[in-house]
């Protein structure tokens, strides 16, 4: 009955190891949580091991021979060299933290132990050492682990024990060598750090490799604490973004900033907070570029009264089209809102000369009259701004923008463009005049972008 149970025992420990040895030493694996699917075993929070066994040729032979004896009673064969592996394998997989044991062989590996495993990328190197003498009936095991990130963090032990039977071996025997180890790559491992980002995303910055967000949202892997890290996020639906992320033991985790990337937009604004236009940006992905293409116009608009001199419409208009293109640069940045810089120019198409319709005047024919055959403005064919603003990025498709500028125009008569634009310095809106140039500041837009998704 004794024999039975310890049979039964000894089957369901062999059955049990078999199954965790696969899942470590390459055979049939379980299915990977979310957060770390597609990881380097090195990144999971745990360590993988290359181990050698060795033993005494001259006594495994004498043992061999003799087999097993248990208080001068014959106990059963001498175990074999490859059951020794087999159950150090058994019982370094149930060590925590351990991913993959991986076993070196001398007749087929390199010369150098420690080479072949820097070589694999694995971090501890675990040498084990049996030698007896049949006279004590002891057996000596010497076990050093060496570090391979760090040459001073080694381990060398030894114990003794009666010669073990197979039983034994897998029972309890290297039961020292397993808790040794699990204290030995403690200060190896890393702590596990959590990263969320969108579902696909590529991440670079924190460890060696670029790391892929899985569909969870969030990933986990050993990262050193404390740590500086230039992390680069990038998505195809999504801004590429980039940031400096300070890393310790109270910040274990980040969720990393987004913004949908819109490869188009409608702006449907209002320039000097009277007269609308419309333009049509394109939107670089990675550079944070754009380029433009639109129109703005002053024949039709909307104006404040003057109460120093009083219309009796709000209506005004300067008859000139000015097509134009802009090209700038929004600034990356973690907040909602985006500062941006750009250059603008338009040519000033002319249609009339009346700049104000007054009560009197036919307003359906003002398109027309006094029309001349010269297209462009004759005091400021065309113009430049440099406008500096923000974009707000709301829950919806569209942002708000503002923005703020000097527009200079030239190539004709300063002078006279002053004269046209009938400002003065008296309010807020200010002018510089020279011979060939006329500097009007502050320039304003504001208004709506309609993001496209093409």
């Amino acid at each position: 009955m004794v024999k039975r149970v310890d049979v039964l025992l000894l089957f369901f420990f062999l059955l049990s190891s078999a199954s965790v040895n696969a899942q470590k030493t390459g055979g049939p694996t379980a299915p990977a949580s979310s957060a770390n699917a597609g990881l380097p075993d090195y990144l999971s929070g745990s360590v993988n091991i290359l181990y050698r066994f060795r033993i005494d040729e001259d006594f495994y032979f004498l043992a061999s021979e003799a087999g097993v004896y248990v208080w001068d009673s014959y106990a059963g064969v001498f175990p074999s060299k490859e059951f020794w592996a087999f159950s150090i394998e058994s019982h370094l997989n149930g060590a925590d933290n351990i991913a993959h044991i991986f076993r070196y062989d001398n007749e087929t590996e390199a010369a150098d132990p420690l080479a072949e495993a820097a070589s694999r990328n694995i971090p501890v190197f675990a040498d084990i050492y049996v030698s007896g003498d049949l006279a004590t009936g002891m057996v000596t095991a010497r076990y050093t682990f060496t570090d391979l990130f760090s040459s001073l963090h080694t381990l060398d032990k030894t114990f003794t024990e009666a010669i073990p039977t197979e039983d034994d071996l897998l029972l309890y025997y290297w039961l020292p060598v397993k808790t040794d180890l699990a204290d030995f790559i403690k200060p190896i491992l890393k702590p596990l750090f959590t990263l969320s980002a969108p579902a696909g995303a590529t991440v670079s910055g924190f460890v060696n490799e670029a790391l892929v967000i899985p569909e969870s949202g969030s990933i986990r892997f050993a990262l050193p604490l404390p740590g500086v890290y230039k992390w680069t996020m990038s998505h195809e639906k999504y801004v590429t973004r980039t940031g400096i992320f300070f890393a310790d033991k109270d910040k274990n985790e980040l969720a990393l900033p987004t913004q949908k990337f819109y490869p188009s937009s409608f702006d449907i604004g209002v320039f000097q907070a009277c007269f609308p236009e419309l333009w049509y940006t394109r939107n670089f992905r990675n550079s944070g570029g754009f380029f433009s293409v639109g129109l703005q116009q002053q024949a039709f608009g909307f104006f404040p009264k003057n109460n120093e001199e009083p219309l009796k419409t709000s209506f005004t208009a300067a008859p000139l089209i000015m097509p134009g293109v802009a090209g700038g640069y929004r600034f990356k940045t973690q907040e909602p809102y985006i500062p941006k810089l750009y250059i603008q120019g338009v040519l000033q198409v002319r249609l009339n000369y009346t700049r104000i319709i007054k009560e009197d005047a036919d307003w359906k024919s003002w398109w027309w009259r006094n029309f001349q055959q010269d297209w462009f403005d004759d005091f400021s064919p065309a113009s430049l701004s440099l406008y500096i603003g923000y974009e707000w990025e709301t829950p919806a498709f569209l942002k708000l923008f503002v923005e703020v500028g000097a527009s200079m125009y030239f190539l004709r008569d300063g002078y006279k463009s002053s004269v046209s634009k009938g400002m003065n310095d008296k309010g807020f809106l200010q002018q510089v005049i020279g011979d060939i140039i006329y500097v009007e500041l502050p320039c304003f837009r504001l208004g709506i972008k309609m993001n496209l998704p093409f």
